[in-house]
């Protein structure tokens, strides 16, 4: 018997970090935004999951998850499933803003959400 596997999208804007208070990034611009919807799609269908991370907003790196919120928006539209991650390095962040990404999630729309549970990925509801 083959194993199902998908693939795991991770730090999908993780680029951002590196440029926050840079003069000379915007992430509202055009081409930014059209290089991301693109990716998307391509991401789209094809088994994979897309991992909201609260790793850098947890260090104060960035003032949400990744990815942002308006990714989230169309990763729900193309239907991509996805799983929430804490990124933890520490005991301490191990449940770092956790809830703050499920009521992110629920706010967006999502209804769901996909957890590993003895070998497999099970979805269950974004609030559970």
């Amino acid at each position: 018997v083959k194993e199902h596997t998908m693939g795991m999208i991770s730090h999908f804007d993780l680029y951002k970090i590196q440029k926050r208070n840079s003069s000379r990034f915007d992430e509202s611009a055009e081409w930014q935004k059209q290089e991301v919807l693109s990716t998307l799609e391509e991401i789209a269908g094809k088994d994979n999951i897309i991992e909201i991370n609260t790793g850098g907003w947890f260090r104060g790196k960035v003032d949400s998850v990744y990815p942002a919120p308006w990714i989230l928006k169309h990763i729900l539209d193309l239907g991509i499933p996805v799983t929430v991650n804490t990124d933890a390095h520490s005991p301490e962040s191990l449940d770092a803003f956790y809830t703050d990404s499920l009521d992110l999630l629920e706010e967006i729309g999502f209804t769901g959400r996909l957890v590993f549970r003895r070998g497999s990925w099970e979805e269950i509801p974004v609030q559970s």
